[in-house]
């Protein structure tokens, strides 16, 4: 149980913001790589934690992430000699890139598809796709499916459950759980401001966009796109 939350928060604010940055980045390092895999699955166990410890609102667990779903395909995975797959041209034989249905993801399902996955790869901004894409697919869904995110949306994520701050406390005993159910009402807050750990400009930078909802574009267009390219590439 975390009896203080603003370390976690502090955390949580700088991974939003490095993956911010990550979002626009075209020449890429493995330590790079590195990094952005540390931060997501970082992140990802940092609201976690912030939601069992109830710092966040039982009913934050219904907040939604866009995510695009690519069905597998019916494929030898024999044949393939790494496991996971580690590269793109591998993961577009094994996942359908033109079947591409947009759906919204609930934030436990979205957490647990990082903390517990199988594969895990990124799409460097490039003509076909403008911003970085995230591929993952739990150990439990890769061979029903692979997930795409843009990279900025979970920044957001990460970055509106770092300043959501709960406004009052209820709570009440789930008799099917044994267990209190702990629930509020969330607004932003500046207190990692007031705890020195982020500017005050900062802090209303996130703010304003603690609300807001953004249009990267057409994520399973572009991914179509991407992979109609990739094939037409001479080997």
């Amino acid at each position: 149980m975390i009896s203080e939350s603003i370390y976690w928060r502090r955390d949580l604010f700088n991974l939003a913001r490095e993956l911010r940055r990550k979002s626009s980045q075209r020449n890429w390092q493995e330590a790079s790589a590195v990094r952005l895999e540390k931060a997501l699955l970082v992140g990802c166990y940092a609201v976690r934690r912030l939601l069992d410890s109830a710092k966040l609102s039982n009913s934050y667990r219904e907040k939604t992430i866009s995510a695009v779903e690519l069905p597998a395909l019916d494929v030898n995975l024999r044949r393939l000699h790494f496991a996971p797959p580690n590269d793109l041209e591998i993961i577009g034989e094994m996942y359908d890139f033109r079947a591409g249905r947009s759906i919204d993801l609930k934030l436990p399902v979205f957490i647990n598809q990082f903390i517990h996955s199988y594969t895990l790869l990124y799409i460097v901004p490039c003509d076909e796709v403008p911003r970085t894409v995230i591929l993952v697919t739990s150990d439990r869904d890769r061979l029903k499916r692979l997930l795409a995110f843009w990279l900025d949306d979970i920044a957001h994520l990460f970055e509106h459950a770092a300043i959501s701050d709960q406004s009052e406390f209820r709570r009440t005993w789930n008799e099917a759980k044994k267990a209190y159910i702990f629930d509020g009402n969330l607004e932003p807050s500046t207190r990692l401001a007031e705890w020195g750990f982020a500017s005050l400009d900062e802090l209303n930078d996130a703010i304003s966009r603690y609300d807001k909802t953004f249009n990267v574009g057409n994520l399973s267009a572009a991914l179509a796109t991407l992979r109609q390219a990739i094939e037409s590439c001479p080997d």
